[in-house]
């Protein structure tokens, strides 16, 4: 689909399209801090266990286990 054909689309359909600057971290600050701790935690995970490089795929599983387990403010 070309770029004009989605703005038409857009348009027709009354979609409100807000444009983001790219790579500007301050339109989604809370999912670049929740990347940021999942890749912090998988480094601790395989450097404290001594775990091979080709586990990170398992390590970034359990991290996001045990991250959206671990209570916050929001529960």
């Amino acid at each position: 689909m070309s770029t004009l054909c989605l703005i038409t689309f857009v348009k027709k359909e009354g979609i409100i399209q807000e444009v983001a600057a790219p790579y500007s971290h301050e339109y989604n600050g809370v999912n670049e801090r929740k990347n940021r701790t999942l890749k912090d935690m998988m480094n601790v995970f395989l450097i404290s266990s001594s775990a091979l490089d080709n586990l990170w795929g398992k390590v970034f599983l359990m991290a996001y286990f045990l991250q959206i387990r671990i209570p916050h403010r929001k529960i």
